[in-house]
């Protein structure tokens, strides 16, 4: 079986599928996938550009919805208009972490806990004085999103490199490592779009100062509740069987992750933020009415919160942030260093358009 052949499987062909089976060895490894997309054309929308084989790492202004105002740096692959998502397992439906099931909390609980846990994470990148300087270009349910906080978004990359880590690995404890037939039902899936035109909830992460995002090729899917992104019009399903040793080569290209996830600041935030033990500040609560959109109150808020052993405190301020040494030692090397570097990798706009 060709990857062709398994963009035209059904869900119900899918999930029929047994490891071990002729028809599951006669699957595509996750090598014969990126290969696949490696031959794909790129998009007629850079068809007048000499070559993309050195646009790799720099970053395209764009508005990213119609007539907008506020610009976004995409970055440029070998693809840029190709978007991808890679899954190391083919879910049915196939959900944003907010509205999956969370360790037997029930579904409505579960989402005022993770969009308060959300709230707080980004009131904390809020305060960084680089994210500030870079103004509208801070996307900060996208940043929370990429620091693995439960939000309605899906990570979507236009890099086959990251769709592939992700299509291949898994993750336990933020470290993750590559698989074999043996995990799960030994079927992963990479999501393609068919078609230039995506839907208006399709938007460009980009480039953030810190840095997972722009090593990931970032942009985000919001998908409302009840929505099976599986089902999506504007991807197409390709699947693979799993196989360790074409799993290893795609991990160790990334350098066995380090090359998808720099070591900063966000992450131990968010990982301390999700602790039960964390204290949340009841002006997240707050913020979340404004900006995430809950809309019980604040009795029925603190209930879900005792009920579920989660701590929190009366204060404004949350309880976690950016030492000042932290804070005095990036601000130089942004200055100095960071903010030359992007000023170097930003592209003449040719002229700024839009993705949708």
């Amino acid at each position: 079986m060709n990857v062709e052949d398994t963009i035209k499987l059904s869900p119900e062909q899918i999930l029929s599928i047994k490891r071990g089976s002729d028809q599951f060895n006669s699957l595509p490894t996750i090598l014969d996938v990126v290969e696949y997309l490696s031959r794909k054309d790129n998009d007629a929308l850079i068809k007048n550009l000499p070559s993309v084989s050195n646009l790799e790492g720099k970053f395209m202004p764009v508005a990213d919805k119609p007539r907008s105002t506020t610009i976004k740096y995409m970055p440029m692959s070998q693809s840029p208009f190709t978007y991808m998502r890679g899954q190391n397992v083919y879910k049915k439906p196939c959900l944003p972490l907010l509205y999956r099931k969370e360790n037997g909390i029930p579904s409505e609980e579960s989402e005022i806990i993770a969009k308060i846990r959300t709230s707080e994470f980004i009131r904390v990148i809020q305060t960084h004085p680089i994210v500030k300087s870079l103004g509208s270009t801070s996307d900060f349910l996208g940043i929370a999103q990429h620091y693995g906080m439960r939000t309605n978004l899906l990570d979507i990359t236009n890099n086959k490199w990251v769709a592939a880590f992700f299509a291949c690995t898994k993750n336990e404890n933020d470290t993750y490592s590559p698989v074999g037939e043996d995990y799960e039902d030994g079927i992963g899936v990479i999501y393609v779009t068919n078609k230039r035109n995506v839907a208006d909830d399709f938007q460009t992460l980009g480039y953030q100062y810190f840095e997972r995002p722009s090593r990931q090729y970032s942009f985000t899917y919001e998908l409302a509740k009840g929505v099976d992104f599986d089902e999506d019009e504007n991807f197409d399903r390709i699947l693979f069987r799993h196989d360790i040793a074409a799993s290893t080569v795609i991990f160790n290209m990334a350098y066995a992750q380090k090359r998808f996830f720099p070591n900063d600041a966000p992450a131990i935030i968010a990982n301390t933020i999700k602790q039960n033990n964390y204290p949340l500040s009841l002006y997240s609560i707050e913020y979340c009415r404004q900006h995430l959109g809950i809309t019980e109150s604040d009795t029925e808020i603190m209930d879900v919160l005792k009920k579920n052993k989660i701590q929190y405190h009366s204060g404004n301020e949350p309880k976690i942030g950016f030492s000042e040494e932290q804070i005095t030692k990036e601000w130089d090397w942004w200055i100095k260093f960071k903010s030359l570097e992007l000023e170097r990798n930003t592209l003449t706009p040719i002229p700024v358009f839009y993705l949708n």
